[in-house]
């Protein structure tokens, strides 16, 4: 009868604990058996530093200096953050944030057999800036930036009419070793009447040569267009920009063999930081923190909670 007892007892304490002992050993004990990623949240920050590499990797050169690449990486982040906390939303979406972004697989294709060692430089730069950000009197600013500017950087006020105090026109004087400093976009006299009749509310523009109908009426302390005279209009340099698709607002026009020329310094806006010109500084032995101090003025790096 004992022996009946015990064989009875010690099978249920079998039945109950063997499994357990086993879903032990071989699902939650073994290290080589991961949780799929998807299964979990990710740590904090990941998800944004994880965009931070793919925003470096679009808008600055993987062959750029380190300290030029950290201070890429501190000026995306900022200006996401901004961007993520004026549209009231804590979600990434790199379509509405107004960066340029590659994915990982975008990445692969652009970089090939290089893709290993651009992608851990780019990571690196990332990763040592981890949570920087640049502030201005307590506040996230507008960290703009541009390929190249003409020679000095712009003031806000003369880009977007609103004044940011820490963009401020600044010496970038080097950017002229850039292969982007020099363009020269030219029209067809019929093409570019067409196009400005088109997208100038109210213009009016005789039958005289249309480039005797062109003026630049007004340049910047920069020396970007302010503005400029187009017939009965006066619109600014930036609007033409835009509209004509050049490289930059810094301009001179030309007439050549019937057609109107536009010769272009610099490439983008002008405003914030020049991504040439930190390459340049990084060069000359500015640490990425130099180099986002001296475009924009005024501010603070510090890490965000």
């Amino acid at each position: 009868m004992k022996k009946i007892m015990y064989y009875i007892f010690f099978t249920a304490i079998a039945m109950t604990f063997i499994p357990a002992v086993i879903s032990l050993l071989f699902f939650n004990h073994d290290k080589n058996i991961k949780e799929p990623s998807y299964l979990k949240e990710s740590p904090p920050n990941t998800k944004l530093e994880e965009y931070i590499i793919g925003v470096v990797a679009a808008e600055m050169p993987a062959t750029f200096p380190e300290e030029a690449l950290k201070a890429q990486a501190v000026a995306a982040r900022t200006y996401a953050l901004r961007a993520m906390e004026a549209s009231g939303t804590s979600k990434i979406e790199p379509d509405n944030i107004g960066q340029a972004y590659d994915t990982k697989l975008k990445l692969m294709e652009k970089w090939g057999d290089n893709f290993d060692i651009h992608y851990k430089k780019i990571a690196d730069a990332v990763k040592e800036t981890e949570r920087e950000i640049l502030v201005y009197e307590g506040e996230l600013i507008e960290a703009v930036f541009h390929s190249t500017s003409g020679g000095m950087t712009e003031r806000s006020e003369n880009v977007w009419k609103s004044e940011r105090p820490y963009l401020v026109s600044v010496d970038s004087s080097f950017d002229e070793k850039s292969p982007y400093f020099k363009d020269t976009k030219s029209f067809k006299e019929d093409f570019l009447r067409k196009t400005l009749s088109e997208n100038i509310q109210g213009l009016l523009l005789s039958n005289s040569p249309l480039y005797e109908q062109i003026k630049i009426s007004e340049y910047t302390d920069a020396g970007y267009v302010k503005k400029i005279i187009i017939g009965n209009k006066e619109i600014s340099g930036n609007d033409i920009r835009m509209l004509l698709g050049l490289r930059s607002s810094m301009f001179e026009i030309e007439e050549k063999n019937g057609e109107i020329l536009f010769l272009t310094k610099g490439y983008g806006h002008g405003a914030g930081m020049s991504q040439y010109g930190a390459k340049y500084l990084a060069e000359s032995g500015f640490t990425y923190e130099d180099i986002l101090k001296y475009y924009y003025k005024g501010v603070v790096v510090e890490k965000y909670h």
